[in-house]
């Protein structure tokens, strides 16, 4: 299976190079005695460029996705998501522990610390 900062990250680099190539071309072309204006080289460079950066971005946030759902599940403790104790101390000493009677409305009892 292919990564898909492989897969995105090769495109950029393809894009990043054409950039490069038109930009090149373009001062080349300036060289010669034509304008920016006369050919649409300067603003096929810039969105090269750009489509290069959106790459490697979607590249680095498709890696992130998968490795955060492709996760082992021995790794992952659900323990504490499913079974939430929270130990919150506020300034005058009092902790907030779920209670048994409020657990199903889903709200917290204070009690002295």
């Amino acid at each position: 299976m292919l990564k898909p900062m492989y897969l995105f990250g090769l495109w950029g680099v393809a894009f990043f190079a054409a950039a490069f190539g038109f930009s090149v071309w373009t001062l080349y072309m300036r060289t010669k005695g034509y304008f920016f204006t006369a050919t649409p080289l300067p603003m096929m460079a810039v969105f090269s460029f750009m489509t290069g950066v959106i790459c490697i971005l979607m590249g680095l946030l498709a890696e992130m996705i998968t490795r955060t759902f492709l996760r082992v599940p021995e790794q992952v403790d659900l323990s504490r998501a499913r079974n939430p104790q929270p130990e919150i101390v506020s300034e005058g000493g009092l902790k907030c522990a779920e209670s048994p009677d409020s657990s199903a409305r889903g709200i917290g009892a204070i009690s002295n610390a």
